[in-house]
């Protein structure tokens, strides 16, 4: 939560209280049948999704988090090095994703060096297996 809401003043911003207090007077109405609308907020590398569910019998609330992550940001890639390996797996060449993105062979050949590094591994094959096994979280 703290890359979505850490704004060095307060880790609950007030969004994420107004959203509770809603969902909470929602469960003290005649709509406490409805579920409340997940609380959607956004970050350059994905999407976080709040659900309030309100437990009856013990009358405590619960905050299911659940993270879209945008690309392969969320195995420690950047932007560009996520665009990169997206072509790579699609059987494209350092030279034909250079084409594709508007950037040089030699650019690509860096992008690919920073990607095996960060995912540890040592050919393009290698980096997809990491990457399926990494997102399927096998």
């Amino acid at each position: 939560m703290r890359k979505y809401f850490d704004d060095g003043s307060n880790f609950l911003r007030d969004e994420l209280v107004r959203y509770i207090r809603h969902c909470q007077s929602k469960f003290r109405s005649d709509e406490f049948y409805l579920p409340p609308t997940p609380m959607k907020v956004h970050s350059e590398s994905g999407e976080l999704n709040i659900c309030f569910h309100f437990h009856l019998q013990t009358q405590t609330t619960v905050l299911f988090l659940e993270e879209a992550t945008r690309g392969f940001a969320g195995i420690g890639l950047t932007k560009r090095e996520s665009d990169v390996l997206l072509w790579i797996s699609k059987g494209k060449t350092d030279a034909e994703i250079g084409l594709l993105l508007k950037i040089s062979a030699r650019t690509v050949q860096k992008h690919v060096e920073h990607i095996f590094n960060k995912l540890g591994v040592e050919t393009r094959t290698a980096a997809m297996s990491y990457t399926v096994t990494s997102i399927q979280g096998i």
